[in-house]
């Protein structure tokens, strides 16, 4: 298959980036998005970047070039140019939007697999004029959070996902909420997340020692849904409590003085500290190195850190939202909160800092064991060419 990726930036996320070096072990994928960095990422050959331009000037050339290219392949320009019309103020903004449609529009393709199901919005005439089957991921916050405070968006869902031939869904949950938006539910598959085999065979069955202090890390990007300030809102509880701990949270982007100053508000200077991020192999050791990973999100799909912290073998507490239910079976394989309920959740670490090594090894083996049977990687590459090929089947029938 020639599969078509859209991700929006290149590099993208790590489970996007998973799935892409495992569909290319045997099928020719083609990404497009804009490089933020000057090396090319993939090593493998059946990896193609089409990189829409980091500046305006080289997107306006581009462009240029794929509308000729467009006449050449009898794709239908005129009618594209004419349906940005109507929502491009000027030529310049028309120009930028042929630069990321084009490449897309003019490349031949088997299917195209649209990351984020905003740009279905953003760039409607992938599905007005498109060459070939489109599915779209339906994913956390753009499904769960911005059409419900964007009617706008609600609404643009509702006209335009009827129109895509199929929807990932990465779990039971986001399924349903899809369906609110007229994603029909034959054309939903639901397929997990996955953890890169390597990482899950990685995992040591050595008991970890318990020390004095829990080591409690959360990972993720800057952002409200996250939860991070009601987490430390619990680590302010655990200190009157006498409890000793050290809190890290790992997260990309920019903070803007949020969380400094709540860690600092509430004395926390000496029990928290907060990372502007750090490369993937270095996060995985962070979270292995730790005795809790702490999802403390009021929103998600299923969270790809939940996921490698119970391969690597750290034990989970995680809020009790979106897919996360699907993963953790409470005091099982882990232990789930009530979302943003400070006390459900300072109960929680209390509980896990009164199990023995016994008990606490038995719930990271259950979790491990979670991973292997449902999120491995290998078996996600599968049933993802499953997918589309099922889909590619019902357009030539």
């Amino acid at each position: 298959m020639k599969i078509g990726i859209f991700c929006g930036d290149i590099p993208p996320p790590v489970f996007v980036d998973n799935l892409i070096r495992q569909l290319s072990n045997n099928h020719s994928v083609v990404l497009f998005g804009k490089m933020r960095t000057k090396k090319n990422p993939y090593s493998n050959s059946a990896v193609t970047i089409k990189n829409i331009g980091r500046t305006r000037l080289s997107r306006f050339i581009k462009a240029v070039g794929l509308i000729f290219k467009s006449l050449i392949m009898g794709i239908p320009i005129f009618q594209i140019i004419n349906k940005l019309k109507c929502r491009c103020v000027n030529i310049g903004t028309i120009l930028n939007q042929l630069s990321i449609l084009l490449p897309m529009l003019t490349r031949r393709l088997d299917i195209l697999h649209i990351q984020w199901a905003k740009s279905v919005v953003l760039y409607p005439e992938l599905i007005h004029f498109k060459q070939y089957q489109i599915v779209v991921s339906l994913r956390g916050t753009h499904i769960n959070i911005s059409p419900l405070v964007n009617p706008t968006l609600a609404a643009d869902y509702k006209k335009i996902f009827p129109l895509i031939d199929g929807f990932h869904a990465v779990s039971e949950s986001l399924a349903k909420a899809g369906e609110k938006y007229g994603a029909a539910r034959e054309k939903i598959h639901r397929i997990y997340p996955a953890v890169q085999d390597r990482i899950i065979y990685h995992y040591s069955k050595v008991v970890k020692s318990k020390s004095n202090t829990t080591r409690i890390i959360s990972v993720g990007r800057h952002h409200w849904v996250k939860g991070y300030t009601f987490a430390l809102d619990a680590m302010q509880k655990l200190q009157e409590m006498d409890i000793p701990f050290n809190y890290t949270i790992i997260a990309s982007g920019v903070d803007r003085e949020h969380l400094h100053f709540q860690i600092k508000d509430l004395g926390l200077t000496e029990k928290v500290s907060l990372i502007n991020g750090m490369p993937h192999e270095k996060v995985l050791e962070e979270i292995k190195a730790a005795d809790i990973l702490l999802q403390p999100s009021f929103s998600e799909g299923i969270a790809n850190t939940v996921l490698e912290a119970m391969a690597v073998g750290t034990l989970v507490i995680s809020a009790d939202t979106g897919g996360m239910g699907e993963v953790i079976t409470s005091g099982k394989n882990g232990f789930l909160f009530k979302v943003r309920d400070v006390s459900s959740l300072v109960d929680c670490i209390t509980k896990v800092v009164k199990l023995n090594p016994e008990q606490i090894q038995n719930i990271i083996q259950t979790g491990h064991e979670s991973i292997t049977s449902q999120h491995k990687l290998s078996n996600q590459g599968k049933a993802m060419e499953e997918f589309y090929s099922k889909i590619i089947h019902g357009l030539k029938k």
